[in-house]
């Protein structure tokens, strides 16, 4: 079946690479087409299905081969009702069985299988094997992190004490808190701001 499946996929393939340079005749390509595509329609719809449903059933339950084979064959027409169900989501609703409706509906279905796979590996492996890459907690780590916090606590305490220290040192007196005339001359006014020499602000 794999040999098959992958023939007839290898086969397109290579027909869409002869329909590019034209090298064949092309009916003879139309009629390859139409083989290759109707295989791979036999084998999604009917035989992968029905083998796939017929060996899990004898390998599961060990049941005889009449009862897998009953349950496999209860179980391909649910399959197909399920594909035609999942066309809608592309807006197929006619139920014809030509070659390009069938592999477009299995197309949506087989995007939609792995899509819903691939999100579940992408979440479930994480959460199962994170535990294999972090380390355990214990009572050492969890001390040496509150001696960590309690020392930067400490260097802040003492940075703004250092701060507000250097701006009581820096401020201005008070006393000499007066505003410049602005009537004096720009020199003037420059150096009673630079050296906090308000007396020259009453020199007229």
């Amino acid at each position: 079946l794999f040999a098959a499946t992958f023939a007839a996929s290898c086969s397109m393939f290579e027909l869409l690479f002869i329909t590019l340079t034209d090298t064949l005749d092309p009916q003879l390509r139309r009629f390859a087409w139409k083989v290759d595509h109707w295989t791979l329609i036999a084998l999604a719809y009917t035989v992968l299905p029905f083998c796939f449903i017929w060996t899990s059933v004898r390998s599961v339950w060990c049941c005889s081969f009449r009862l897998a084979l009953v349950m496999a064959s209860s179980a391909v027409p649910m399959f197909w009702y399920l594909v035609m169900l999942s066309g809608r989501l592309i807006r197929l609703d006619s139920l014809e069985l030509s070659a390009d409706l069938l592999m477009a509906r299995m197309g949506v279905l087989g995007v939609t299988v792995v899509a819903t796979l691939s999100g579940f590996g992408a979440v479930n492996f994480p959460f199962r094997s994170m535990h294999s890459f972090l380390r355990p907690v214990t009572q050492q780590l969890v001390a040496e992190v509150e001696q960590r916090l309690l020392g930067t606590m400490r260097l802040i305490v003492a940075k703004k004490r250092e701060a507000v220290k250097v701006q009581q040192e820096w401020r201005p007196d008070t006393r000499w808190a007066r505003e410049v005339d602005p009537r004096l001359p720009l020199m003037r006014r420059m150096k009673a701001h630079l050296f906090q020499m308000p007396w020259l602000a009453l020199e007229a």
